[in-house]
């Protein structure tokens, strides 16, 4: 059953409760989309808008993390190049 998390601050919110932004790095970002999908899977949303909801919070994720700027820019690059979309979509296929 869905539960009633409707905003993107109220997504943002119940995803700090699983993963706290300190410990984002370029290493580990891919690791992290599991997480943030099956936060935004609680949402009532079209899966277009689901994968809109996933990208920008994994950036908000990544501009509040607590690393050195070389790390958040490449961090970035990896959101920008569409690894994060790739990666996004094959979590969905399986």
């Amino acid at each position: 059953m869905k539960s009633n998390i409707i905003d993107y601050n109220s997504l943002s919110i119940a995803l700090k409760q699983r993963i706290y932004p300190e410990d984002i790095t370029s290493s580990n970002l891919i690791n992290i989309i599991p997480d943030v999908l099956e936060v935004v899977e609680k949402t009532n949303t079209p899966g277009e808008l689901k994968k809109k909801f996933a990208k920008s919070l994994i950036e908000q994720l990544i501009k509040e993390a607590d690393i050195d700027n070389d790390d958040k820019t490449k961090c970035m690059e990896l959101l920008s190049n569409g690894i994060v979309d790739s990666s996004i979509e094959n979590i969905i296929r399986v």
